[in-house]
């Protein structure tokens, strides 16, 4: 697999904010393309908003980010040739990130005087420092001769020095040049860096959060993202992720993000992990399916990398893996949170239905024992479908149990539950997946009259101030409303920069186990103490319309 060198670009944050004008479609578009390796999808967006008499100062970010599109997509000519009027304009205020890429597009082919001369032209210094480290990295492999050749002109650059001291210092023996430049570069290091034969950044001195993040975008095969549709959970869940990170950069937070996509091919993944980006990643968003989360708690183990699945409640392979932690709460934990509400009732036997999948099902069998332990009696419990449910419910509502348990998230489950609840004259309570607030078959009147409880698993709390500011922000932006797992990316990232961040550090698991309760945004809450799940269950109910804290 080839190599690929990571380098701060702060791609899609850096300066914008000095555009004024409403952003177009297409910008938005090439942005999240870009970040999900479709890079000539990115291009194409970015194509159209390059005039500068037309766009203004539009214009030189969208020929940035084509230029780092076609830089992904291994096009270096191109990639250079959209640079040239960035760093001829003075109008451009972003140079710096400009003659980084165009050092590395000039690395990539080996034009190494024209790589260290645009490394010469950087002035901030954590560029410069970055732009080091990629010196480095090309250089460590280029014959002693050449680097000999570089070193007078370019002598100011430590990566190009470093690698030439690592070379010499191998050989066995020294010209006299040779020995009087060794002597003068002998000392030499890389900012912030001690050993850098693997070339990661040095997270004690860096104040940047980098994120990682491993989803499996083409969970049905295919690659690339360009025929993802519209209701791709993924998608959705990634587009909430990079609203947030945007938020969070607008509020002074430092962020770099790296997407990959993981095809849900474990084969695939374990090639996206020799990625160096892994070597100094803060953490990894994903991945989400077990035989994915296998590979990826092996390498995060490896590297002491933490990764959170975004999406699981399943952490049964992953106990004794200290890096793998879910951002929802864990079966265990909604098992034991449905027990202790329960225990409120004077009358306590429970009837339980779950649908087929690895969750529903473990949900189940965790509920069971819980209850067991704790004096709940499950009078009835059924593996159930659409065609048998009704039936099912039958018997529940002809005197087989005092409370109601389903677990399961399909539509198809829902309807026949609802339709039947809905008829009974006399009702019972029933506790229902969260999930269940989103089906647009049942309105929250009828589940407000017919005693539904629902369970709590990152719960979007619909009624407050942050989730409708957030809503009305994501449509003026994306000109469609946030699906569920949109407000969840969204809401991740908010959890991210509140345990990891400049003033608390990038420690990220001493950090959320030294932290006790942490509000949510548009979320109830959070609580990962003791546990590397989100411990928070609560009940909810609706009352008046909104969601309530049982």
């Amino acid at each position: 697999m080839k190599t690929i060198f990571v380098f701060l670009l702060f791609a899609w944050g850096f300066s914008i904010s000095v555009i004024s004008q409403q952003l177009p479609d297409d910008y938005r578009e090439g942005r999240l393309l870009l970040g999900s390796g479709d890079y000539q999808g990115a291009m194409d967006r970015f194509r159209k908003l390059m005039d500068f008499q037309q766009y203004g100062k539009l214009a030189y970010y969208a020929r940035y980010h084509f230029a780092k599109a076609a830089f992904e997509n291994g096009q270096y000519e191109l990639a250079k040739s959209t640079l040239g009027p960035l760093l001829e304009s003075a109008s451009f205020v972003d140079a710096d990130n400009a003659n980084y890429l165009l050092a590395l597009a000039n690395f990539r082919q080996n034009k190494f005087s024209e790589a260290l001369t645009a490394v010469s032209g950087i002035r901030d210094e954590e560029v410069k420092a970055e732009a080091f480290r990629a010196s480095y990295y090309f250089l460590k492999q280029v014959p002693v001769s050449v680097l000999m050749l570089q070193v007078p002109t370019y002598e100011e650059n430590l990566g190009l020095v470093y690698a030439l001291r690592e070379k010499l210092i191998a050989q066995p023996s020294l010209s006299s040049q040779e020995g009087e430049v060794l002597d003068r570069i002998r000392h030499v290091r890389l900012p912030g860096e001690g050993d850098v034969s693997m070339v990661p950044a040095a997270r004690e001195v860096n104040q940047v959060l980098e994120i990682a993040v491993v989803l499996p975008f083409n969970f049905n095969g295919g690659s690339g993202v360009r025929n993802l549709g519209a209701n791709n959970f993924v998608f959705e869940l990634y587009r909430g992720i990079m609203f947030g990170v945007e938020e969070a950069r607008s509020q002074g937070h430092r962020i770099e993000i790296k997407t990959f996509d993981t095809e849900r091919n474990p084969e695939r993944l374990r090639e996206i992990l020799s990625d160096p980006f892994f070597l100094r990643a803060d953490v990894i968003i994903g991945p989400i399916y077990p035989e994915e989360t296998q590979v990826m708690g092996e390498v995060a183990a490896q590297l002491g990398v933490p990764f959170v699945n975004p999406l699981s409640n399943i952490q049964e392979s992953l106990r004794d893996v200290g890096e793998a932690f879910l951002f929802r709460p864990s079966a265990d934990a909604i098992a034991k949170s449905l027990v202790s509400y329960i225990n409120r009732f004077q009358r306590k036997r429970v009837a339980v239905a779950f649908a087929g999948t690895n969750r529903d099902e473990l949900l189940a069998r965790r509920f069971t024992e819980a209850a067991a332990s704790s004096g709940v009696q499950v009078s009835m419990s059924q593996r159930v479908t659409s065609r048998d449910m009704r039936n099912y419910l039958d018997r529940v509502f002809q005197g087989g149990a005092d409370l109601l348990v389903v677990f399961s998230d399909d539509p198809n489950i829902a309807a026949p539950t609802f339709s039947l609840v809905e008829s009974q004259t006399a009702s019972i309570p029933v506790l229902v997946m969260d999930s269940w607030l989103y089906f647009n078959f049942a309105s929250y009147e009828m589940m407000e009259s017919q005693d539904f409880h629902f369970i709590g698993n990152n719960t979007v709390n619909l009624s407050s101030p942050n989730t409708e500011a957030m809503r009305n922000s994501f449509f003026e932006s994306h000109k469609v409303f946030p699906g569920l797992n949109t407000y969840l990316g969204y809401e991740l990232i908010h959890w991210l920069t509140s345990v990891l961040n400049a003033q608390r550090g990038f420690g990220f698991q001493d950090n959320l186990v030294s932290g006790k309760f942490l509000p949510g945004k548009v979320t109830f809450g959070f609580d990962f103490s003791r546990t590397s799940h989100n411990a928070y269950v609560p009940i909810l109910r609706l009352e008046s319309g909104e969601l309530i804290i049982e």
